[in-house]
């Protein structure tokens, strides 16, 4: 599961960007964006749907599939998912007869991760490289969880346009310096495309679809081009905006298993 240092070292320098995230973007809306003179449908949008759409979903817990593709290769399997804003994950990998295969819990601070079968555990600080080592996905695991509840990476401040399409969809557009990002909304309101780009590389895209009733979107589809690799997440109803106890984000391991600390290096 150990990649080349220097695939981690090239997401390591990508996704430094990224760890602000859009509650820091809407603290300041005021003086981040300016509407003076734009559409009143921009206004709206910046001031009260864009805004009220990334502090929607507080949380997620369900079962899903996840399938993880890089380059030709490909692998998926049955998650158990809790998720809460702002970094908390526990995901829990079962095999087809109900075994869990691996535990991992991240708490913000410490990346912890299981694998009962070989009684062994590892904890990690909580990096984007200890997470893609122990998941094959380039993110930091706040990334995930932010991405997971529909909160796209903030590029801090930021230019903004907005506009209509010819489907009657509202496209958001936010520039600073080597960074831009795209935002499309269905006529519904709700985020079903965002796009990153440093310069003209896009960095990432992540694709929603499938929304429930409460408009969160099921189907989640995250890709890397640079890595040539995607994430494709697939709710099986999903409960969300639940108190999720305290306890799902501990980890408990017999004191007879083998133990190693890891490292970013």
């Amino acid at each position: 599961m150990v990649h080349g240092s220097r695939m981690i070292r090239y997401w390591c320098g990508i996704f430094t960007l990224l760890v602000v995230f859009v509650g820091g973007l809407l603290g300041g809306c005021s003086s981040l964006f300016s509407t003076s003179g734009a559409p009143a449908f921009e206004q709206e949008l910046l001031q009260e749907d864009f805004a009220k759409y990334f502090t929607t979903f507080t949380s997620v817990t369900g079962l899903a599939d996840i399938r993880i593709t890089m380059g030709d290769k490909s692998f998926s399997g049955n998650h158990a998912l809790f998720a809460e804003s702002p970094d908390k994950l526990r995901a829990e990998l079962y095999s087809l007869f109900g075994r869990p295969v691996y535990i991992l819990v991240n708490d913000g601070e410490s990346l912890s991760y299981f694998l009962p079968a070989e009684n062994r555990y590892f904890k990690s600080p909580a990096s984007v490289e200890s997470f893609y080592r122990l998941t094959h996905i380039p993110l930091a695991g706040s990334d995930f969880v932010a991405l997971l509840l529909g909160r796209l990476p903030s590029i801090g401040r930021a230019a903004f346009h907005a506009e209509i399409d010819a489907d009657g969809h509202h496209v958001v557009t936010l520039s600073a310096d080597r960074l831009s990002q795209e935002l499309r909304f269905n006529q519904q309101k709700m985020l079903t495309t965002g796009r990153l780009w440093r310069g003209d590389q896009i960095l990432l895209t992540v694709e929603y679809s499938a929304f429930t009733a409460e408009g969160f979107a099921s189907v989640i589809h995250l890709k890397f081009p640079a890595a040539q690799s995607s994430v494709l997440i697939e709710f099986d109803s999903p409960t969300v905006n639940g108190i999720i106890p305290a306890q799902r984000f501990e980890l408990d391991v017999p004191d007879s298993a083998v133990k190693f600390e890891l490292s970013d290096t």
